[in-house]
């Protein structure tokens, strides 16, 4: 069971700190006038080292290959699985734009 925790907890982790890029992505979106918003794409390169954060889901991803190896418990296996995808979603999806 420890391989699937494993998995889950470096999986909030991320989706923690790519919460935290978006929620400052919006408050820079928010704070620029109407000129910067239309190529705010530009500022939001900045960011572009959210990107980096999928080596720690390819990690998560082998920890959860081993838990499945391993047999551990279904129920975890399945939350860790969830956890990954909704880490993988985080980092592609930008949630900031849906409160623009």
């Amino acid at each position: 069971m420890k391989y699937s925790l494993l998995s889950i907890v470096s999986n909030f982790i991320v989706i923690w700190f790519l919460v935290r890029i978006n929620v400052s992505i919006f408050e820079k979106y928010i704070n620029t006038d109407g000129k910067t918003k239309a190529l705010f794409g530009l500022i939001e390169l900045q960011y572009i080292y959210k990107y980096y954060f999928l080596s720690i889901i390819l990690v998560s991803f082998i920890f959860l290959c081993y838990a499945y190896k391993k047999n551990e418990d279904i129920v975890v296996k399945i939350a860790a699985l969830i956890s990954l995808g909704l880490a993988i979603l985080s980092i592609f999806i930008n949630f900031w734009k849906w409160f623009k």
